[in-house]
């Protein structure tokens, strides 16, 4: 569950970094959070090459899309409405949350 949500929160920083031209990746925190992810999932006994077909299966990157949206909702965003992600964006990173520690301003 924990690589899960930490996957969720990658995809929805992703999402919003591309939605809003304002807003940018935070790339050493975000590649620091794939690494702890990655080194979990190793830690767990997952090979590497499980871990990417995990990340490559269409059907797990339609579910995570489909929480992905889920938490846009939940948060009064849409994934249809950039502008909506800009202002996710900029809340999530004035609250330093895990998601808007991934993301800067630019």
């Amino acid at each position: 569950a924990d690589i899960n949500n930490a996957l969720l929160v990658i995809s929805v920083a992703d999402k919003i970094r591309r939605a809003c031209d304002s807003i940018g990746a935070n790339l050493f925190k975000a590649r620091s959070l794939i690494n702890n992810v990655k080194d979990l999932a190793i830690e767990r006994g997952y090979s590497e090459s499980e871990i990417n077909d995990y990340i490559s299966d269409k059907e797990n990157r339609a579910e995570m899309r489909g929480m992905r949206n889920e938490y846009f909702t939940s948060k009064g965003a849409s994934n249809l409405d950039d502008e909506s992600l800009c202002v996710l964006g900029r809340t999530e990173i004035a609250s330093a949350s895990q998601i808007g520690r991934l993301l800067r301003l630019r």
